[in-house]
């Protein structure tokens, strides 16, 4: 009956919801002992492990922990947000890697298609884009023009597909929050149940002041819908289906791309490959021209795009 009933008292503990107006976090280990003693609440760590730890804080200094981690490192993300300390405890779970899939070959085999849409690639769409998106007083995931943005955004690249019937565009709204995410879905020819993802945060950081967010994330976004408009001008049909996504709500804590995972993981979606664009168009760090992200991606990718940097880049 004693073990009964602690296990009843563990349960509640963990699916408890967080205070009114505070959230949970699991922030990777490393940058919150990094950026700890410059929070003002100076958080304590609820649990943890080598690499996520989760904290509890209020929603004004969760904007706090996006800029800190913006200015002082330098990157996005780094953590998530959640409603219940259950969701959040999920963290620890999944920051333990997944085995690659073996029958993932990353191979260079389509030299003639692929450098024939990198040479039609033009430097004066992605400006465009960057543009017409700075042009939103802000796109945070609250905002009347946040909402606006992400209608343009799916419309843009609806009409750069108008051709294609295997092809469709759809935003996908969220629970709590007005802003929604994009999603382009290219049905593959071959393999349709797999999928490759391609995205980037639609949102911008503040809305409290202008916030055009023309580096973070305008300019991932104008690159991925480059892409998509040299794909549909080559008309290319891919084997396996890929989605491209603008993901709402990023800046705040990972919300937009959680759902969307969330969604996916009920269904059993087999996705097989990710790359998210961040900050693509600025040269932040002084002797690197490209950054990959190494934490919580999958290695084996990550080799393949440096092998396709010098392939096609040349950097």
């Amino acid at each position: 009956m004693k073990k009964i009933i602690t296990a009843s008292l563990l349960l509640s503990t963990l699916s408890a919801s967080a205070a009114p107006g505070s959230k949970f976090l699991s922030i990777n280990s490393q940058i919150f002992e990094k950026i700890k003693h410059q929070l003002d609440s100076k958080p304590q760590s609820i649990s943890s492990n080598d690499k996520v730890t989760v904290i509890e804080l209020k929603d004004s200094q969760v904007e706090e922990v996006s800029a800190i981690i913006h200015k002082r490192l330098n990157r996005c993300g780094g953590f998530m947000a959640h409603e219940s300390l259950l969701e959040a405890q999920e963290g620890l779970k999944q920051s333990i890697q997944t085995p690659v899939d073996p029958s993932i070959e990353y191979t260079i085999n389509q030299q003639e298609t692929v450098q024939a849409m990198v040479s039609d690639i033009k430097e004066e769409n992605i400006r465009e884009m960057i543009t017409n998106l700075s042009n939103f007083e802000t796109r945070y995931y609250t905002s009347k023009t946040g909402v606006e943005s992400s209608i343009y955004i799916q419309k843009t690249w609806a009409k750069l597909a108008k051709h294609r019937s295997d092809v469709k565009v759809e935003l996908f709204q969220h629970k709590g929050f007005p802003q929604a995410s994009i999603i382009m879905t290219i049905l593959g020819s071959e393999k349709p149940d797999e999928i490759i993802i391609l995205g980037g945060h639609a949102d911008s950081i503040s809305d409290e002041h202008m916030a055009p967010g023309a580096d973070d994330n305008a300019s991932g976004i104008a690159s991925i819908t480059e892409v998509i408009r040299s794909l549909m001008d080559h008309d290319f049909r891919p084997k396996r289906t890929i989605k491209f996504m603008g993901y709402a709500a990023e800046e705040v804590g990972l919300f937009g791309s959680q759902e969307i995972a969330r969604s996916f993981r009920k269904v059993q979606s087999k996705v097989v490959g990710v790359m998210q664009l961040d900050m693509t168009l600025f040269k932040g760090t002084v002797d690197k021209d490209i950054v990959l992200i190494s934490d919580y991606t999958n290695k084996e990718q990550n080799k393949f795009l440096g092998r396709l940097i010098d392939e096609y880049v040349k950097v």
